[in-house]
Protein backbone atom coordinates (compact mmCIF):
# COMPACT_ATOMS: atom_id res chain seq x y z
CA UNK A 1 0.00 0.00 0.00
CA UNK A 2 1.51 3.06 -1.17
CA UNK A 3 0.04 6.51 0.16
CA UNK A 4 -3.72 4.33 0.13
CA UNK A 5 -3.16 2.56 -2.89
CA UNK A 6 -2.16 -0.66 -3.78
CA UNK A 7 0.64 -0.64 -6.30
CA UNK A 8 3.22 -2.76 -7.55
CA UNK A 9 6.98 -0.98 -6.18
CA UNK A 10 10.20 -2.71 -7.61
CA UNK A 11 11.74 -5.42 -5.56
CA UNK A 12 14.98 -3.92 -4.41
CA UNK A 13 14.95 -0.37 -2.35
CA UNK A 14 17.64 1.31 -5.29
CA UNK A 15 14.94 0.59 -7.84
CA UNK A 16 11.76 2.12 -5.79
CA UNK A 17 13.83 5.04 -4.96
CA UNK A 18 14.81 5.56 -8.96
CA UNK A 19 10.79 5.40 -9.38
CA UNK A 20 9.60 7.29 -6.57
CA UNK A 21 11.38 10.25 -7.44
CA UNK A 22 8.86 10.53 -10.40
CA UNK A 23 5.91 9.46 -8.30
CA UNK A 24 2.56 12.06 -8.62
CA UNK A 25 0.80 11.75 -5.17
CA UNK A 26 -2.70 14.31 -5.40
CA UNK A 27 -3.98 15.15 -1.96
CA UNK A 28 -2.05 12.41 -0.15
CA UNK A 29 -3.36 9.44 -2.70
CA UNK A 30 -1.22 7.75 -4.92
CA UNK A 31 -2.19 9.36 -8.84
CA UNK A 32 1.08 7.41 -10.38
CA UNK A 33 4.09 5.53 -9.22
CA UNK A 34 6.18 5.15 -12.43
CA UNK A 35 7.71 1.51 -13.37
CA UNK A 36 11.44 1.41 -13.67
CA UNK A 37 11.54 1.78 -18.00
CA UNK A 38 8.75 4.80 -17.19
CA UNK A 39 11.23 6.10 -14.83
CA UNK A 40 13.94 5.73 -17.51
CA UNK A 41 12.15 7.55 -20.01
CA UNK A 42 11.41 10.58 -17.65
CA UNK A 43 15.22 10.68 -16.47
CA UNK A 44 16.34 10.83 -20.56
CA UNK A 45 13.55 14.16 -20.67
CA UNK A 46 15.15 15.49 -17.24
CA UNK A 47 18.27 15.26 -19.00
CA UNK A 48 17.46 17.61 -21.68
CA UNK A 49 20.05 15.90 -23.41
CA UNK A 50 17.93 14.55 -26.66
CA UNK A 51 15.50 16.17 -29.06
CA UNK A 52 13.84 13.04 -29.69
CA UNK A 53 12.91 9.67 -27.79
CA UNK A 54 11.45 7.21 -28.58
CA UNK A 55 10.19 4.30 -26.63
CA UNK A 56 9.57 0.90 -28.55
CA UNK A 57 9.38 -2.31 -28.94
CA UNK A 58 7.50 -5.00 -28.03
CA UNK A 59 3.41 -4.51 -27.10
CA UNK A 60 2.15 -4.23 -23.48
CA UNK A 61 4.89 -2.30 -21.97
CA UNK A 62 3.19 0.27 -20.25
CA UNK A 63 3.88 2.92 -22.73
CA UNK A 64 0.87 5.43 -23.43
CA UNK A 65 0.43 5.63 -19.90
CA UNK A 66 3.55 6.41 -19.40
CA UNK A 67 3.47 8.93 -21.82
CA UNK A 68 0.38 10.40 -20.85
CA UNK A 69 1.41 10.63 -17.64
CA UNK A 70 4.58 12.28 -18.37
CA UNK A 71 2.18 14.95 -20.13
CA UNK A 72 0.49 15.69 -16.80
CA UNK A 73 3.62 16.63 -14.77
CA UNK A 74 4.94 18.93 -16.92
CA UNK A 75 1.75 20.76 -17.90
CA UNK A 76 1.28 21.08 -13.66
CA UNK A 77 4.46 22.15 -13.29
CA UNK A 78 4.87 24.68 -16.09
CA UNK A 79 2.51 27.47 -16.63
CA UNK A 80 1.16 28.32 -20.30
CA UNK A 81 2.67 24.62 -21.22
CA UNK A 82 1.67 23.46 -24.41
CA UNK A 83 1.46 19.93 -25.28
CA UNK A 84 0.55 17.47 -28.17
CA UNK A 85 -0.43 14.13 -27.93
CA UNK A 86 -1.35 12.34 -31.27
CA UNK A 87 -3.04 9.03 -32.54
CA UNK A 88 -3.23 8.37 -35.78
CA UNK A 89 -6.58 7.74 -35.83
CA UNK A 90 -9.74 9.18 -33.69
CA UNK A 91 -10.76 6.22 -32.54
CA UNK A 92 -7.35 4.92 -30.78
CA UNK A 93 -6.94 8.40 -29.86
CA UNK A 94 -10.33 8.08 -27.61
CA UNK A 95 -9.79 4.69 -26.07
CA UNK A 96 -6.24 5.37 -25.87
CA UNK A 97 -6.11 9.06 -24.33
CA UNK A 98 -9.55 10.54 -24.26
CA UNK A 99 -11.15 8.35 -21.93
CA UNK A 100 -8.46 8.57 -19.66
CA UNK A 101 -8.04 12.01 -19.88
CA UNK A 102 -12.03 12.72 -19.26
CA UNK A 103 -11.71 10.58 -16.32
CA UNK A 104 -8.61 12.21 -14.95
CA UNK A 105 -9.61 15.93 -15.37
CA UNK A 106 -11.03 15.71 -11.65
CA UNK A 107 -7.36 14.46 -10.13
CA UNK A 108 -5.53 17.12 -12.11
CA UNK A 109 -8.03 20.19 -11.24
CA UNK A 110 -8.31 20.37 -14.95
CA UNK A 111 -11.19 21.05 -17.40
CA UNK A 112 -11.27 18.80 -20.32
CA UNK A 113 -13.22 19.96 -23.12
CA UNK A 114 -13.05 19.67 -27.16
CA UNK A 115 -10.68 16.84 -27.22
CA UNK A 116 -8.04 19.19 -24.94
CA UNK A 117 -7.20 19.39 -20.95
CA UNK A 118 -6.79 23.07 -19.90
CA UNK A 119 -4.72 23.38 -16.26
CA UNK A 120 -5.70 25.63 -13.90
CA UNK A 121 -2.36 27.62 -14.42
CA UNK A 122 -2.56 28.00 -18.20
CA UNK A 123 -1.56 24.58 -19.46
CA UNK A 124 -2.88 23.10 -22.57
CA UNK A 125 -2.89 19.36 -23.51
CA UNK A 126 -4.66 19.15 -27.44
CA UNK A 127 -5.57 15.47 -28.41
CA UNK A 128 -5.19 15.06 -32.15
CA UNK A 129 -4.84 12.74 -34.75
CA UNK A 130 -3.75 12.16 -38.10
CA UNK A 131 -6.18 10.16 -39.97
CA UNK A 132 -5.32 11.12 -43.64
CA UNK A 133 -2.41 12.14 -45.29
CA UNK A 134 -2.01 15.84 -44.94
CA UNK A 135 -3.97 15.84 -41.75
CA UNK A 136 -1.08 17.15 -40.41
CA UNK A 137 -1.37 20.73 -41.98
CA UNK A 138 -3.44 21.32 -39.35
CA UNK A 139 -0.75 21.40 -36.71
CA UNK A 140 1.89 23.46 -38.37
CA UNK A 141 0.27 27.00 -36.96
CA UNK A 142 1.04 26.13 -33.58
CA UNK A 143 4.82 26.07 -31.58
CA UNK A 144 4.53 23.43 -28.74
CA UNK A 145 6.12 22.70 -25.90
CA UNK A 146 5.95 19.05 -26.26
CA UNK A 147 5.05 16.88 -28.93
CA UNK A 148 3.31 13.35 -28.26
CA UNK A 149 3.19 10.63 -30.97
CA UNK A 150 2.15 7.51 -29.58
CA UNK A 151 2.28 4.42 -31.58
CA UNK A 152 4.48 6.43 -34.56
CA UNK A 153 5.06 3.30 -36.40
CA UNK A 154 1.72 4.15 -37.74
CA UNK A 155 2.48 7.49 -38.89
CA UNK A 156 4.27 8.70 -42.26
CA UNK A 157 7.76 10.12 -42.10
CA UNK A 158 6.30 13.79 -43.36
CA UNK A 159 3.80 13.74 -40.62
CA UNK A 160 6.46 13.05 -38.21
CA UNK A 161 9.04 15.50 -38.97
CA UNK A 162 6.52 18.21 -40.26
CA UNK A 163 4.66 18.52 -36.93
CA UNK A 164 8.20 17.65 -34.67
CA UNK A 165 9.37 20.98 -36.01
CA UNK A 166 6.69 22.86 -34.55
CA UNK A 167 8.44 22.11 -31.00
CA UNK A 168 11.66 23.99 -29.40
CA UNK A 169 11.08 27.52 -30.33
CA UNK A 170 9.66 28.55 -26.99
CA UNK A 171 12.24 29.50 -24.36
CA UNK A 172 11.73 28.48 -21.07
CA UNK A 173 13.71 27.95 -18.02
CA UNK A 174 14.44 24.37 -17.01
CA UNK A 175 12.75 23.15 -20.56
CA UNK A 176 14.27 21.91 -23.82
CA UNK A 177 11.03 21.79 -26.37
CA UNK A 178 11.19 17.74 -27.35
CA UNK A 179 9.30 14.92 -28.86
CA UNK A 180 8.36 11.51 -27.38
CA UNK A 181 7.56 8.75 -29.44
CA UNK A 182 5.86 5.22 -28.36
CA UNK A 183 5.99 2.70 -31.28
CA UNK A 184 5.49 -0.88 -32.48
CA UNK A 185 7.58 -2.50 -35.00
CA UNK A 186 5.34 -1.30 -37.95
CA UNK A 187 6.90 -2.61 -41.38
CA UNK A 188 7.96 -1.03 -43.94
CA UNK A 189 6.32 2.10 -43.77
CA UNK A 190 7.55 2.57 -40.38
CA UNK A 191 10.92 2.16 -41.49
CA UNK A 192 11.58 5.91 -40.61
CA UNK A 193 11.33 5.55 -37.19
CA UNK A 194 14.73 2.47 -37.82
CA UNK A 195 16.31 5.50 -39.24
CA UNK A 196 16.08 7.92 -36.65
CA UNK A 197 16.22 5.86 -33.63
CA UNK A 198 17.91 2.30 -34.19
CA UNK A 199 20.09 2.33 -36.77
CA UNK A 200 20.55 6.12 -37.11
CA UNK A 201 21.83 5.78 -41.13
CA UNK A 202 19.61 8.66 -41.80
CA UNK A 203 19.95 10.07 -45.33
CA UNK A 204 22.52 12.87 -44.62
CA UNK A 205 21.99 14.28 -48.24
CA UNK A 206 18.64 15.14 -47.66
CA UNK A 207 18.61 15.68 -43.75
CA UNK A 208 22.05 17.69 -43.58
CA UNK A 209 21.11 18.96 -39.98
CA UNK A 210 20.49 15.29 -38.16
CA UNK A 211 22.13 14.60 -35.39
CA UNK A 212 22.17 10.86 -34.11
CA UNK A 213 23.24 11.66 -30.70
CA UNK A 214 20.04 14.00 -30.14
CA UNK A 215 18.05 11.04 -30.63
CA UNK A 216 17.85 8.26 -28.27
CA UNK A 217 15.54 4.83 -28.47
CA UNK A 218 14.46 3.16 -24.91
CA UNK A 219 13.85 -0.52 -25.76
CA UNK A 220 10.34 -1.52 -24.25
CA UNK A 221 9.06 -5.29 -23.37
CA UNK A 222 6.52 -7.59 -22.10
CA UNK A 223 8.18 -7.90 -18.91
CA UNK A 224 8.76 -3.98 -18.15
CA UNK A 225 4.95 -4.02 -17.16
CA UNK A 226 3.79 -6.27 -13.89
CA UNK A 227 0.26 -4.77 -14.12
CA UNK A 228 -0.42 -6.96 -17.40
CA UNK A 229 -2.73 -10.38 -16.80
CA UNK A 230 -1.03 -13.26 -16.43
CA UNK A 231 -1.54 -15.42 -19.45
CA UNK A 232 -1.62 -11.88 -21.76
CA UNK A 233 1.45 -13.87 -23.65
CA UNK A 234 -0.01 -17.12 -24.80
CA UNK A 235 -3.05 -14.45 -26.33
CA UNK A 236 0.17 -13.14 -28.52
CA UNK A 237 1.43 -16.30 -29.32
CA UNK A 238 -2.05 -17.18 -30.90
CA UNK A 239 -1.26 -14.45 -33.84
CA UNK A 240 -0.11 -15.55 -37.00
CA UNK A 241 3.66 -15.84 -37.08
CA UNK A 242 4.34 -12.38 -38.20
CA UNK A 243 2.54 -10.42 -36.11
CA UNK A 244 3.37 -12.56 -33.23
CA UNK A 245 7.59 -11.94 -33.73
CA UNK A 246 6.35 -8.13 -33.71
CA UNK A 247 4.38 -7.43 -30.98
CA UNK A 248 5.91 -10.23 -28.77
CA UNK A 249 9.59 -10.21 -29.31
CA UNK A 250 10.02 -7.00 -31.19
CA UNK A 251 10.74 -8.10 -34.95
CA UNK A 252 11.60 -5.48 -37.12
CA UNK A 253 12.35 -7.66 -40.13
CA UNK A 254 8.99 -9.77 -40.34
CA UNK A 255 5.66 -8.19 -40.90
CA UNK A 256 2.02 -9.29 -42.41
CA UNK A 257 2.22 -9.21 -46.22
CA UNK A 258 6.12 -9.27 -46.72
CA UNK A 259 6.82 -10.58 -49.73
CA UNK A 260 10.30 -11.41 -49.23
CA UNK A 261 10.02 -13.14 -46.04
CA UNK A 262 13.37 -15.12 -46.71
CA UNK A 263 15.60 -11.96 -47.64
CA UNK A 264 17.04 -11.98 -43.79
CA UNK A 265 19.34 -14.38 -43.08
CA UNK A 266 22.32 -14.05 -40.61
CA UNK A 267 24.96 -15.33 -43.37
CA UNK A 268 23.44 -13.11 -45.80
CA UNK A 269 25.05 -9.74 -45.23
CA UNK A 270 28.73 -10.71 -45.64
CA UNK A 271 32.12 -9.35 -47.38
CA UNK A 272 33.97 -11.05 -49.92
CA UNK A 273 37.27 -10.20 -51.47
CA UNK A 274 36.98 -10.74 -55.36
CA UNK A 275 39.97 -10.64 -57.79
CA UNK A 276 39.40 -7.27 -60.26
CA UNK A 277 39.92 -9.76 -63.11
CA UNK A 278 36.54 -12.18 -61.96
CA UNK A 279 33.80 -10.50 -64.50
CA UNK A 280 30.73 -8.42 -62.84
CA UNK A 281 27.19 -8.32 -63.79
CA UNK A 282 25.68 -4.90 -63.35
CA UNK A 283 22.08 -4.38 -62.77
CA UNK A 284 20.15 -0.32 -63.03
CA UNK A 285 17.70 0.55 -62.78
CA UNK A 286 17.08 4.56 -63.66
CA UNK A 287 15.09 6.94 -61.71
CA UNK A 288 15.40 10.57 -61.84
CA UNK A 289 12.84 11.97 -58.76
CA UNK A 290 12.69 8.28 -57.42
CA UNK A 291 16.01 7.38 -56.71
CA UNK A 292 17.85 5.00 -59.27
CA UNK A 293 20.43 2.50 -58.40
CA UNK A 294 23.22 0.84 -60.13
CA UNK A 295 24.49 -3.13 -58.55
CA UNK A 296 27.74 -4.60 -59.09
CA UNK A 297 27.62 -8.65 -58.83
CA UNK A 298 29.48 -11.56 -59.24
CA UNK A 299 28.82 -14.99 -59.88
CA UNK A 300 30.97 -16.78 -57.64
CA UNK A 301 32.69 -20.51 -58.71
CA UNK A 302 30.54 -22.45 -56.49
CA UNK A 303 27.72 -20.94 -58.18
CA UNK A 304 26.44 -18.44 -55.45
CA UNK A 305 25.50 -14.76 -56.30
CA UNK A 306 27.47 -11.95 -54.68
CA UNK A 307 26.66 -8.47 -54.58
CA UNK A 308 29.55 -6.44 -54.16
CA UNK A 309 28.16 -2.74 -53.71
CA UNK A 310 26.27 0.06 -55.01
CA UNK A 311 25.62 3.58 -56.60
CA UNK A 312 22.33 5.37 -55.73
CA UNK A 313 21.09 8.23 -57.33
CA UNK A 314 18.49 10.87 -57.80
CA UNK A 315 17.75 13.97 -59.15
CA UNK A 316 21.02 13.26 -61.15
CA UNK A 317 20.54 13.41 -65.39
CA UNK A 318 21.59 10.18 -68.02
CA UNK A 319 24.56 11.74 -69.12
CA UNK A 320 25.79 12.34 -65.61
CA UNK A 321 24.82 8.55 -63.67
CA UNK A 322 26.69 7.36 -66.71
CA UNK A 323 30.30 8.81 -66.13
CA UNK A 324 29.65 8.69 -62.08
CA UNK A 325 29.29 4.80 -62.83
CA UNK A 326 31.96 4.36 -64.59
CA UNK A 327 34.24 5.77 -62.31
CA UNK A 328 32.80 3.71 -59.45
CA UNK A 329 33.46 0.84 -61.32
CA UNK A 330 37.34 1.32 -61.03
CA UNK A 331 39.43 -0.93 -62.24
CA UNK A 332 36.96 -3.87 -61.93
CA UNK A 333 36.06 -5.97 -64.96
CA UNK A 334 32.17 -5.15 -65.98
CA UNK A 335 31.03 -7.51 -68.48
CA UNK A 336 26.98 -6.90 -69.22
CA UNK A 337 24.51 -4.47 -67.36
CA UNK A 338 20.93 -5.09 -67.44
CA UNK A 339 17.96 -2.85 -66.65
CA UNK A 340 14.74 -1.21 -67.29
CA UNK A 341 13.86 0.55 -70.12
CA UNK A 342 12.22 3.85 -68.89
CA UNK A 343 10.85 4.49 -72.49
CA UNK A 344 11.46 3.78 -76.23
CA UNK A 345 12.26 5.76 -78.98
CA UNK A 346 10.88 4.15 -82.30
CA UNK A 347 13.44 3.78 -85.08
CA UNK A 348 11.28 6.26 -87.08
CA UNK A 349 10.82 8.96 -84.49
CA UNK A 350 13.69 11.28 -83.58
CA UNK A 351 14.86 11.28 -80.35
CA UNK A 352 16.74 10.25 -77.72
CA UNK A 353 16.12 8.09 -74.90
CA UNK A 354 17.46 8.10 -71.18
CA UNK A 355 19.95 4.25 -72.53
CA UNK A 356 20.60 5.75 -75.74
CA UNK A 357 22.35 8.85 -73.64
CA UNK A 358 24.13 6.76 -71.33
CA UNK A 359 25.66 4.25 -74.43
CA UNK A 360 26.94 7.57 -75.57
CA UNK A 361 28.50 8.50 -72.59
CA UNK A 362 30.05 5.14 -72.51
CA UNK A 363 28.14 3.27 -70.37
CA UNK A 364 25.79 0.10 -71.71
CA UNK A 365 22.85 -1.13 -70.53
CA UNK A 366 21.29 -3.75 -71.98
CA UNK A 367 17.32 -3.79 -72.06
CA UNK A 368 15.83 -6.42 -69.47
CA UNK A 369 12.54 -7.89 -71.18
CA UNK A 370 10.79 -10.44 -69.13
CA UNK A 371 7.72 -10.70 -67.17
CA UNK A 372 8.05 -9.09 -63.66
CA UNK A 373 6.36 -11.29 -61.35
CA UNK A 374 8.20 -14.31 -62.76
CA UNK A 375 11.14 -12.02 -62.22
CA UNK A 376 10.07 -11.59 -58.57
CA UNK A 377 9.92 -15.45 -58.33
CA UNK A 378 13.41 -16.13 -59.74
CA UNK A 379 14.53 -14.03 -57.05
CA UNK A 380 12.52 -15.69 -54.63
CA UNK A 381 14.83 -18.58 -55.44
CA UNK A 382 18.13 -16.98 -55.22
CA UNK A 383 17.13 -15.63 -51.67
CA UNK A 384 16.44 -19.52 -50.94
CA UNK A 385 19.30 -21.41 -48.43
CA UNK A 386 20.71 -24.17 -49.98
CA UNK A 387 21.42 -27.50 -47.70
CA UNK A 388 24.61 -26.81 -46.20
CA UNK A 389 23.07 -24.07 -44.16
CA UNK A 390 24.07 -21.02 -46.78
CA UNK A 391 22.37 -18.46 -48.86
CA UNK A 392 22.59 -18.58 -52.63
CA UNK A 393 22.56 -14.93 -52.42
CA UNK A 394 24.87 -13.12 -50.10
CA UNK A 395 25.27 -8.54 -50.07
CA UNK A 396 28.17 -6.96 -49.05
CA UNK A 397 27.70 -4.83 -46.12
CA UNK A 398 27.88 -1.63 -47.77
CA UNK A 399 24.79 -2.06 -50.01
CA UNK A 400 22.55 -0.95 -46.89
CA UNK A 401 20.00 0.82 -49.64
CA UNK A 402 19.36 -3.03 -50.73
CA UNK A 403 19.77 -4.43 -47.39
CA UNK A 404 17.50 -1.97 -45.95
CA UNK A 405 14.44 -1.74 -49.26
CA UNK A 406 14.22 -5.34 -50.14
CA UNK A 407 12.66 -6.92 -46.69
CA UNK A 408 10.57 -3.92 -46.55
CA UNK A 409 8.34 -4.29 -49.78
CA UNK A 410 5.18 -5.92 -49.42
CA UNK A 411 2.33 -7.50 -51.99
CA UNK A 412 0.56 -5.78 -54.45
CA UNK A 413 -2.82 -5.34 -52.51
CA UNK A 414 -4.14 -6.03 -56.02
CA UNK A 415 -2.09 -9.12 -56.67
CA UNK A 416 -0.32 -10.29 -53.80
CA UNK A 417 1.68 -12.28 -56.25
CA UNK A 418 3.14 -8.85 -57.24
CA UNK A 419 5.21 -6.67 -55.18
CA UNK A 420 3.41 -3.21 -54.82
CA UNK A 421 5.23 -0.34 -56.87
CA UNK A 422 4.73 2.26 -53.89
CA UNK A 423 7.72 1.09 -52.03
CA UNK A 424 11.17 1.78 -52.61
CA UNK A 425 11.46 -1.09 -54.99
CA UNK A 426 14.53 0.26 -56.81
CA UNK A 427 17.20 -2.24 -55.43
CA UNK A 428 15.03 -4.81 -55.95
CA UNK A 429 14.31 -4.79 -59.45
CA UNK A 430 18.44 -3.95 -59.93
CA UNK A 431 18.45 -7.29 -58.87
CA UNK A 432 15.96 -8.72 -60.43
CA UNK A 433 17.13 -8.01 -63.85
CA UNK A 434 20.59 -9.71 -62.68
CA UNK A 435 19.26 -12.62 -61.59
CA UNK A 436 16.81 -12.93 -65.24
CA UNK A 437 19.88 -12.14 -67.11
CA UNK A 438 20.87 -16.16 -66.05
CA UNK A 439 23.87 -15.50 -64.43
CA UNK A 440 26.55 -18.09 -64.94
CA UNK A 441 29.46 -18.55 -62.24
CA UNK A 442 32.77 -17.01 -63.47
CA UNK A 443 36.21 -18.70 -63.50
CA UNK A 444 38.93 -16.35 -62.74
CA UNK A 445 42.09 -15.67 -65.13
CA UNK A 446 43.96 -14.49 -62.00
CA UNK A 447 47.39 -16.96 -61.10
CA UNK A 448 46.93 -15.84 -57.65
CA UNK A 449 46.46 -18.94 -55.23
CA UNK A 450 43.16 -19.18 -53.67
CA UNK A 451 42.45 -21.71 -50.45
CA UNK A 452 39.70 -22.05 -48.89
CA UNK A 453 40.29 -21.68 -45.06
CA UNK A 454 36.30 -21.69 -44.15
CA UNK A 455 36.61 -25.33 -42.24
CA UNK A 456 39.47 -24.82 -40.61
CA UNK A 457 39.56 -23.85 -37.05
CA UNK A 458 40.22 -20.14 -36.11
CA UNK A 459 44.08 -21.25 -34.70
CA UNK A 460 45.22 -23.24 -37.62
CA UNK A 461 43.91 -19.88 -39.90
CA UNK A 462 45.68 -17.45 -37.83
CA UNK A 463 48.74 -19.79 -38.28
CA UNK A 464 48.19 -20.02 -41.98
CA UNK A 465 47.98 -16.20 -42.54
CA UNK A 466 50.56 -15.70 -40.25
CA UNK A 467 52.89 -17.54 -42.63
CA UNK A 468 51.58 -16.14 -45.57
CA UNK A 469 52.66 -12.97 -44.72
CA UNK A 470 55.92 -14.03 -43.22
CA UNK A 471 56.81 -15.46 -46.82
CA UNK A 472 55.25 -12.25 -48.45
CA UNK A 473 57.41 -9.64 -46.51
CA UNK A 474 60.41 -12.06 -47.88
CA UNK A 475 59.21 -11.69 -51.39
CA UNK A 476 59.35 -8.19 -50.97
CA UNK A 477 55.09 -7.95 -50.86
CA UNK A 478 53.18 -6.43 -47.96
CA UNK A 479 50.82 -9.88 -47.72
CA UNK A 480 47.17 -10.67 -47.50
CA UNK A 481 45.64 -7.73 -45.07
CA UNK A 482 42.84 -9.68 -43.70
CA UNK A 483 40.68 -12.85 -44.25
CA UNK A 484 37.29 -13.21 -45.62
CA UNK A 485 34.76 -15.48 -42.65
CA UNK A 486 33.95 -18.60 -45.28
CA UNK A 487 34.78 -17.52 -48.66
CA UNK A 488 37.83 -18.92 -50.24
CA UNK A 489 39.05 -15.31 -51.63
CA UNK A 490 40.77 -14.22 -48.74
CA UNK A 491 44.59 -14.40 -50.16
CA UNK A 492 43.57 -12.69 -53.26
CA UNK A 493 43.85 -9.47 -51.42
Amino acid sequence: MIHGVMAWRCPTDACFERCAAWMDVIDDVLFFLPLPKQAELYEAVESRRYRKICWGGQVAGGKSRGLRQLSYRYSRQFENFFTLLLRRTYNELESSHLIPANRDQKKLSAKYARNRLVFGNGSILRFGHCQDEKDYEAYLSDEYDLIIFDQLESFLDTQFTEIGARTGRIQRAGWRGIVLAGENPGGPQASFVDELFITKNRDRVKYPSYNPDEYLFISAHLEDNPYVAEGYADFIADLPEAKREMYRFGRRDIFPGQYFTSFVHPLRIQHVTVAPDYPRIGGFHWGYFKSGIMLWAVALPDGRLYIEREFVFDETVAANVAKQVVAATGGLTLAHTFGNAPSDVPDVKVGEDVFETLHRAKFTVYRSEHDPVAGWQRLQHWFAVEGDGKPALIVDPSCTTLIKTVPQLIQAPTDIEDVDDGGATSAAKALRYIVMSRPQRSMSTSKSPVRDLSLLDERTRHDIQRLARIEARERGSDGPKRMDAGWPFGLNE
